[in-house]
């Protein structure tokens, strides 16, 4: 069983907030449209599930990551998402989707994530 680890990005400081910074989002996202303790709360941050997964370098990769791999002589770049019921990329930018795991295995690297290095995704 793989570990449910969060993060977010917060739309106000633009930063990704880790662990303990994130525990009153949780409440949010996880019990509706309050904060913990009942009151009312706007949404101000982006939640990313971490996909129990780690890059060739170790690091663990979230939805939202941006990441590259060598697939048949050439470079590849996506974001990582959910869709269908598990954590995808995109290989080859058609709306397709295929399962992050397949691709582990050809040295997939974090190279940025789409809030802070939406650039890099930028015409493909």
């Amino acid at each position: 069983m793989r570990e449910l680890k969060f993060r977010a990005w917060d739309l106000s400081k633009k930063k990704i907030l880790y662990d303990e910074e994130i525990s009153g989002y949780l409440c949010y996202f996880f019990v509706g449209y309050t904060d913990c303790s009942g009151c009312a709360k706007e949404k101000d941050c982006e939640l990313m599930q971490y996909t129990g997964l780690k890059d060739k370098n170790g690091k663990e990769i979230y939805e939202g990551d941006i990441v590259t791999w060598q697939s048949r002589n050439e470079k590849c770049i996506s974001e990582v998402y959910y869709s269908r019921g598990q954590f995808c990329v995109d290989p080859e930018h058609k709306k397709d989707w295929y399962q992050l795991e397949a691709y582990l295995d050809q040295d997939m690297e974090i190279v940025g994530n789409i809030y802070e290095n939406p650039k890099l995704l930028e015409g493909i």
